[in-house]
């Protein structure tokens, strides 16, 4: 189960008026807790307060994750590297429920970036390929457009046909990765999940 450091299931309420869709008890269904997009300096102690809200059952692992943004890469070739600089101006294509940590990114590591935003799962029509397309020849500089991972796998068989320069921005990994992976991996071959 997935609960952003900034909305903790245990502090959240139903839709309308928070973002749960269940019943907070039904987070003890969930063999792994990951709290997501946590400041990459979290304290020991903050982590400790955290975990005694969460309440974790004893069969329960609870993991703390960061976000770690990646170096661009060229969508097809991703030898090809680019490094975010002061003089970048960037259009940002993302489809994901909360893209405010790579909008605060991309406004400190670039001079101007522009966004176009889809919902979660957005099949791509030709006239969203054609929007992004004319967005980016609005941009007078030399423009790159980055997309999320996510977007890229979305993306890539079929945007090719109207882009000629496609950066994906990859962001990877998290501070326990290894670990959440190792015990994902435990779990579904003990049958745990």
């Amino acid at each position: 189960m997935l609960t952003e450091y900034d909305n903790l299931f245990c502090d959240d309420f139903f839709i309308p008026t928070g973002d749960l869709r269940d019943d907070r008890k039904s987070a003890g269904r969930a063999d792994i807790i990951i709290v997501t997009k946590c400041p990459a300096n979290l304290s020991l102690e903050e982590k400790e307060e955290i975990t005694e809200k969460i309440d974790p059952a004893l069969h329960q692992s609870l993991f703390f994750t960061t976000i770690a943004y990646g170096t661009p890469y060229h969508i097809y070739n991703p030898s090809d590297l680019w490094v975010l600089t002061m003089r970048d101006e960037v259009l940002l294509v993302c489809g994901i429920a909360n893209p405010l940590p790579l909008k605060n990114y991309l406004h400190e590591n670039t001079n101007t970036y522009y966004q176009l935003s889809y919902n979660d799962h957005h099949i791509f029509s030709i006239e969203d390929l054609q929007e992004i397309k004319e967005k980016l020849d609005d941009i007078q500089s030399k423009s790159k457009l980055i997309l999320t991972k996510k977007m890229n796998y979305n993306m890539k068989h079929i945007i090719k046909i109207f882009l000629a320069t496609i950066i994906v921005f990859s962001f990877n990994s998290c501070e326990d990765s290894d670990q959440v992976i190792d015990q994902v991996v435990a779990d579904t071959e003990a049958g745990a999940m």
